[in-house]
């Protein structure tokens, strides 16, 4: 079967190329034959528009895992829904990310950071005095 539908779609494409040039050389072959060349050819467009959408999914995918990573929080200097700011606050127990003494550091609802000691220029504390990097810029 396999092997008879790509003959027919084989047929079909050069058939259809010609057939630009000669509508009457299509007209002229059987009635299931015509409706089986024009039903591979859409099934064909089917293939390609589904490969397209499916290249768009895997970008805008990339593109909501780049967003969520918890390893490149926002510049958001807003406080969240409890009127934390990055940080502050120990979170959830199913915390991904701990310093060593075992606090959690939360940049938003959905991701904990780790926090660390670091030297005593540090920008960003968190409620208990550790430090928090955030990146290269900050202290670790």
């Amino acid at each position: 079967m396999k092997v008879v539908r790509s003959l027919v779609l084989l047929v079909s494409i050069l058939f259809m190329g010609a057939s630009a040039y000669s509508k009457p050389a299509f007209n002229a072959l059987p009635k299931n034959v015509q409706t089986l060349m024009q039903n591979e050819l859409k099934f064909a467009e089917k293939v390609k528009s589904f490969n397209e959408s499916k290249v768009e999914t895997q970008v805008s995918l990339f593109e909501f895992k780049k967003r969520c990573d918890p390893s490149e929080p926002d510049d958001d200097d807003e406080p969240d829904s409890n009127g934390c700011y990055r940080g502050e606050y120990n979170c959830v127990p199913n915390c991904t990310w701990r310093s060593s003494n075992g606090s959690c550091i939360s940049y938003g609802s959905d991701f904990c950071g780790c926090n660390a000691n670091c030297v005593e220029n540090c920008t960003w504390r968190a409620s208990n005095g550790d430090c928090i990097s955030y990146d290269g810029d900050l202290c670790y």
